[in-house]
């Protein structure tokens, strides 16, 4: 200020020069504010001083704010305040090192008498309080005035004992260490951390890293020097105690997306916090559905109402010091908080209706033993058991699947154990199967098969099921030893896969967040797992033991398999190549014409180039396959239609006059290949299913159906269901000279399955021409009859978010699918027709959930997302004559998409229970599908005398 008095003496009549170098003297003493962090930080909150503010916070659940359509209405809760903070101690060569103790709200000062021993150094100035009795808890009511919508409400912070302050060590505004009073109540302790960390603010602009009650976070600052005001924006938080689970896979992955702001006030004469504002958001959706999601926000606001100084100072040269003479004043123990400012996880209990895992099975039971798997209700109850039984042991798991009362829904159970996917659910579903007995070959898959799909199996699980597989025993049940081998490939890749997660910006805020502690001895499990399956396949003697572990190594696909594989494509038979084709293993292609249509399609997809397909279309100009011809070519329309770049080389390819010709694009096969979608729009509006008919002498030889989530630049196939038959050449009535190597197969027939990108093992229809005939003479097969039933876990996001108020908040998704696939078939010699179905019915549930629950108030927002759906593939024969004739017909049936939006909220021991149910639907009509000109009038021909089944 001398500066400036010394410039206004030569002109003290000029009214403008006054004014100019007035506005120059508030600049600079902003400059000074804002700038000297060192100086301006020893003027802050000087030892000594109290200053008095009044605190609210606020949180409100619901689902995301940018989702689509009218604002619904949330629930949530605000707590208000007193909060005191004075500055009791301050470092004697270092003025900006401060103890701070923090009281919330009511602080009554209790004089220490007479009688009791004061130490040295100390005062009594130093005061306890009943900081929490009188805050008060406002909640969502429907009797609560507007704008606001709260109304105050008792809760356990009215009745709580005596709290205590909160001490912080204070460096140049920024929190070094926390010390809490031992037996706080953690609900407390987290709302005054919530409170501390509001004073934690840098004067200058730029970027540091910081820990608060969020987390460490990259935190950038920005000063405005004029109005002396601080904005403060959080990113990149890391909290390294808080475990999360996150899906691997980014299409079934969890969106989570952040955002935290904290506006600051500064008081002029010295940078203390005249108002805080701080407001954060976050929500969680399905990645590739984000139509369902939740979201959290929350609000801080700290206002100065009052100071004081005079308060006589705690002496001692250190905190330590200073923290023990305290904690044998207030005769209590004070405590250094282990992780700071961050909030400690109260581990509420379960707000509404948690039953432990064996009284739940009893309330369902009735449930699952009346519906088949691929129905809602039964991926609803099995949503809801696998939550409970990540929260059970070993032993009330394996006591509720012993039980005789279950004995009906037992496989069921052992879905929901392996879609847990702890180990303590392993434990009991392995003590439960006898892994070596035929008698439990469909339960202990079952139990695999839904293990398999998890994307966090425990490594301890890994480690036990490698030891079964070493087992003798376990090998002489064949079927079940597939299994066994190939689930123990598919939980090392995802294993791996999950521990290798990139922290993208998907996560939203907290990017640091690990999904579990793996140590060296991981990579060591890891490594003899790859080691046992390459070893076996190379002691291997025969194909059908080299088949299952070439499948095996395909669940767990890595580079270093590389040269075995080649190996064994370049000495393979012709033979282990028909084989390997029934089983989807792309392997050992060189005769085969299914091998040779899936080579073909696997170069389509490959970004081929001109020259590439120049040639493989000019290939069809042979007609010695002209299934295969049709096949490929139908398959190139259709990838055409959905690939842009497909599509430019096919037009430039077809401006060539060889390739735009009849007699290479003119075929006669009926082999065909087609997309479509589940519908056109809405949140299912990416879901397509693929489906591809290899045709033989007028048989189906090879079908396939995908289905399929698509990202712009990601795409994700759920499953793919295979029909594959051979050597029926027998059967046929075609004009054809039958494949002599097809002649000498036996006749075969069976279904494969691969689920997100596990392939298990194939299930065999018929095995021989005497199986088959047997089949046909009994009809075995004229009723409709299983080949899978099983739900299992789909997504899986479980993470917790410490808010910036102290409160610990949750975030989870999960979801189920359940299926049932199954068969039928016809056959009548007399008449020599044949009809088949292939049914697959499937129904899926996705819950989203956000909750903020504490020892005192429970608020909750979930997402439900559902629905079922079925399609069926009939396909009718004639071979009474040449040619065969066949009508494929594919179609979808009605289904109903489920939205619910459920919000709760709950006054722990209070009577106050507010319940929000927002439900929506969207119906999708059914429809038979089109599948190609040649399908269309063999339809017609066969069913001449009713309408035709093709819209």
């Amino acid at each position: 200020m001398m500066f400036c008095v010394r410039l206004l003496r030569p002109h003290p009549h000029s009214a403008r020069e006054f004014m100019v170098l007035m506005l120059l003297c508030g600049v600079s003493s902003a400059f000074i504010l804002l700038s000297s962090p060192s100086q301006a930080s020893s003027r802050q909150y000087e030892a000594g001083r109290t200053f008095s503010y009044d605190y609210t916070t606020t949180v409100l659940l619901d689902e995301p704010h940018d989702n689509p359509g009218p604002e619904q209405k949330d629930v949530g809760y605000q707590l208000k305040a007193r909060v005191t903070l004075r500055s009791i101690w301050q470092h004697e060569q270092h003025a900006e090192d401060k103890l701070l103790q923090i009281n919330v709200k009511g602080l009554i000062t209790i004089i220490l008498s007479d009688g009791q021993d004061i130490p040295t150094g100390f005062t009594n100035s130093v005061t306890r309080g009943r900081d929490l009795e009188d805050t008060e808890v406002f909640i969502r009511s429907r009797r609560a005035p507007a704008p606001s919508g709260f109304i105050p409400h008792t809760s356990n912070l009215s009745s709580s004992p005596d709290s205590y302050p909160l001490f912080i060590r204070w460096v140049g505004g920024k929190i070094k260490e926390v010390f809490s009073i031992a037996g706080d109540l953690t609900a407390l302790v987290n709302l005054k951390k919530g409170v501390a960390s509001l004073f934690q603010y840098q004067l200058t602009s730029g970027e540091v890293e910081e820990q608060d009650s969020s987390g460490t976070c990259r935190v950038q600052y920005e000063a405005s020097l004029s109005s002396g005001s601080l904005k403060k924006f959080k990113g990149n938080c890391s909290v390294p105690f808080l475990e999360r689970t996150v899906h691997p896979n980014l299409i079934l992955s969890a969106d989570v997306d952040s955002s935290v702001r904290v506006s600051y006030v500064l008081r002029a004469a010295d940078p203390i916090l005249e108002k805080a504002v701080a407001r954060e958001s976050h929500s969680l959706k399905v990645h590739a559905w984000n139509q369902a999601g939740v979201g959290i926000t929350a609000e801080q606001q700290l206002v100065l109402s009052d100071s004081e100084t005079g308060e006589a100072l705690v002496r001692g040269s250190s905190v330590d010091e200073v923290i023990k003479g305290l904690s044998s004043q207030m005769g209590v123990k004070i405590v250094k908080e282990k992780h700071g400012l961050l909030p400690a996880d109260e581990n509420a209990k379960c707000a509404e209706k948690c039953l432990p895992f064996p009284e739940l099975v009893d309330e369902v039971r009735v449930t699952l033993r009346d519906t088949a798997p691929g129905s809602l209700r039964v991926a609803r109850v099995i949503l809801n058991l696998v939550i409970q039984a990540r929260f059970s042991s070993k032993a009330t798991l394996l006591n509720t699947v012993r039980s005789k009362k279950n004995e009906a829904i037992v496989a069921h159970l052992l879905d929901a154990l392996g879609a847990a996917q702890t180990f303590p659910a392993h434990e009991a579903a392995m003590e439960f199967i006898d892994i070596s007995a035929p008698s439990s070959t469909d339960l202990a898959e079952r139990y695999l098969w839904s293990l398999s799909q998890g994307s966090h199996v425990p490594l301890e699980t890994l480690e036990d099921l490698l030891r079964h597989s070493k087992q003798g025993s376990s090998r002489s049940n064949l079927k079940l030893f597939e299994t066994l081998i190939l689930t123990i490939a598919t939980v090392c890749h995802r294993i791996v896969a999950s521990g290798s997660v990139p922290q993208s910006h998907r996560h939203g805020l907290y990017v640091g967040l690990r999904s579990y502690a793996r140590g060296a001895s991981d990579g060591a499990v890891i490594q003899d797992v790859r080691q046992f399956l390459s070893s076996r396949l190379e002691s291997c003697s025969d194909d059908q033991c080299r088949i299952l572990f070439l499948r095996a190594l395909k669940n767990d696909p890595i580079s270093s398999n590389l040269d075995s594989l080649l190996r064994f494509v370049t000495s393979g038979s012709r033979k282990r190549a028909s084989s390997m084709t029934h089983r989807r293993c792309h392997f050992f292609a060189r005769y085969d014409t299914s091998v040779r249509g899936m080579a073909a399609d696997l170069l389509l997809q490959a970004d081929p180039t001109e020259e590439l397909l120049r040639s493989l279309i000019l290939s069809f100009e042979s007609q010695d396959d002209h299934e295969v011809n049709t096949f490929v070519r139908e398959r190139l329309y259709d990838l055409s239609h959905r690939d842009h770049r497909l599509n430019q080389l096919l037009s430039k390819v077809m401006q060539d006059r060889r390739v735009y010709n009849y007699n290479i694009l003119a075929q006669r096969g009926v082999s065909t290949a087609f997309t479509r979608y589940f519908y056109d729009e809405g949140p299912l509006g990416n879901a397509s299913f693929s489906v591809g008919m290899e045709m033989a002498g007028g048989l189906v030889k090879r079908m396939y159906f995908n289905v399929a989530v698509e990202e712009p630049k990601e795409s994700l196939t759920l499953l793919t269901l295979s029909v594959f038959t051979g050597g029926l050449s027998s059967f046929s009535s075609s004009d054809e000279e039958p494949d002599p190597e097809e002649l000498e197969e036996s006749a075969n027939g069976g279904l494969d399955l691969t689920l997100t990108g596990t392939q298990l093992r194939p299930f065999m229809f018929f095995e021989g021409q005497g199986e088959l005939m047997g089949h046909i003479w009994s009809g075995t097969g004229s009723e409709r009859t299983p080949a899978l039933q099983s739900s299992f876990i789909l997504h899986d996001h479980q993470q917790k978010l410490p808010l910036g108020n102290g409160l610990m908040a949750a975030l989870s998704l999960l979801g189920i699918t359940t299926v049932d696939f199954a068969g039928q078939g016809e056959v009548s010699l007399w008449y020599k027709t044949a009809h088949c179905l292939v049914d697959n019915r499937a129904a899926f549930l996705l819950r989203g959930m956000a909750s903020v629950d504490t020892s005192f108030v429970q608020s909750q927002v979930e997402t439900k997302l559902g629905g079922e759906l079925g399609l069926a593939l009939t396909t009718d024969l004639d071979f009474s004559g040449k040619p065969v004739h066949s009508c494929n017909k594919m179609t979808q049936s009605p289904f109903v998409l489920r939205h619910t939006v459920r919000k709760y909220e709950h006054i722990v021991g209070q009577q106050h229970l507010l319940r929000r149910i927002l439900r929506r639907q969207k119906e999708i009509p059914g429809r038979t599908f089109q599948m190609n000109r040649k399908n269309t009038e063999h339809c017609n021909y066969m069913h001449k005398d009713e309408d035709s089944p093709e819209s």
